[in-house]
């Protein structure tokens, strides 16, 4: 969860440990993002209440779907929110598999 904090909050974190990362991003929370932090802690609320609430519905999906649809309608890119971009649209092209068989010893 401690290496999800660069994305939940908004913050460039280098360290790769989880002593040096948590204090890396306790000394930079006067340089948090607000639309993301905001966003990412609504994702985390929402999650746990519907872990809590509702434990058979698909919740991550739920908030994936929700997410999107969220920075669609209110122009997350524009608000400074990182997001993911345009996706390829269509099938990829057919190929024929390589049904070549590897020689055992």
């Amino acid at each position: 969860m401690l290496r999800q904090l660069n994305k939940i909050f908004g913050l460039k974190l280098h360290a790769s440990r989880f002593w040096p990362m948590l204090w890396e991003a306790l000394r930079k929370i006067p340089h948090l993002h607000p639309p993301t932090t905001i966003v990412g802690l609504s994702l985390v609320l929402f999650l746990l209440l519907l872990k809590r609430f509702a434990p058979r519905l698909p919740s991550i999906l739920i908030a994936v779907v929700g997410a999107a649809g969220a920075a669609f309608l209110f122009h997350f890119e524009a608000m400074g929110i990182a997001c993911l971009g345009r996706l390829p649209s269509g099938f990829a092209p057919p190929l024929i598999p390589n049904l070549k068989l590897r020689e055992g010893k």
